[in-house]
């Protein structure tokens, strides 16, 4: 254990802010990965839905949202003496965060996972399946291409 020089404010700030940058960045990369999706599989309803407004709306909600659920964090600090030390420790036993912990396991990890893996799979299908389909297409465009044209110039003919 070392030394806490920095007194209770910055002990509750500093576990706070660590808490909040893990949880906003999941959250974040959760909604860029969902508007990834929304641009690479629905191109039309990305032109639609996929605003510099909405954005902006999205990440203070994110912002929002993380700063609220971590704000117990502030209160949940303390420091305390260790013989002629002061450490920054939890005000509660490590067993009394357990409901907590399993929160952020679960909706800043599990969930987020899920639905990247989910998201990219359909993202994976959609580019591997459009190409392979093209290549394939292409042969055949090619060729009813050529007889539409052919058909077209005997008409005018």
């Amino acid at each position: 254990m070392q030394q806490w020089p920095w007194g209770r404010a910055m002990c509750s700030i500093l576990v706070f802010l660590q808490y909040l940058g893990v949880d906003a960045s999941s959250l974040s990369i959760t909604a860029f990965t969902i508007e990834r999706y929304i641009a690479i599989c629905h191109p039309m309803t990305a032109q639609r839905m996929c605003t510099i407004r909405r954005a902006k709306k999205i990440i203070c909600g994110i912002w929002i949202f993380s700063i609220l659920y971590c704000s117990p964090w502030l209160g949940l600090t303390i420091i305390r003496k260790a013989g002629d030390k002061s450490i920054c420790t939890f005000r509660l036993e490590r067993e009394h965060y357990n409901v907590y912990y399993l929160a952020d396991l679960i909706v800043f990890y599990a969930v987020p996972l899920c639905i990247a893996a989910v998201l990219y799979a359909l993202i994976a299908r959609i580019l591997f399946g459009t190409t392979i389909a093209s290549v394939r297409g292409g042969q055949h465009r090619d060729a009813s291409h050529t007889r539409s044209a052919t058909s077209s110039r005997k008409q005018v003919s």
